[in-house]
């Protein structure tokens, strides 16, 4: 289903946000931090960028005419203990259209 390769779209940028989560712990920060590229049938692209106690990863789907080229996005907060709180959203740039909410599951809509 549609939904489910959506869903490797998602699994993709998790291990993104694991090692922004890391580093953003260790450094204090979220910028100068270098995701793996990532691509699979489903996985056009993986993309991290970020500042200060801020950073976004887009995660670009492919394989499917439903979502090729639509983007899920997630948008990390440093907080004052370490930790990095994400948000999932449907992308919200030119480059990559928004995903179709019916797509998303309930975490990102």
């Amino acid at each position: 289903t549609v939904r489910a390769k959506v869903s490797e779209v998602i699994l993709a940028a998790s291990s993104a946000k694991v090692a922004v989560a890391e580093a953003a712990q260790a450094n204090g920060d979220m910028g100068s931090i270098t995701v793996a590229p990532q691509a699979s049938k489903y996985v056009s692209t993986v993309e991290y960028s970020g500042s200060g106690s801020s950073g976004t990863i887009l995660a670009v789907a492919q394989g499917d005419n439903a979502i090729t080229g639509k983007g899920v996005m997630f948008t990390g907060a440093l907080a004052a203990n370490g930790q990095v709180v994400w948000t999932c959203a449907a992308s919200n740039i030119a480059s990559a259209p928004a995903m179709d909410a019916k797509y998303l599951p309930a975490s990102c809509k």
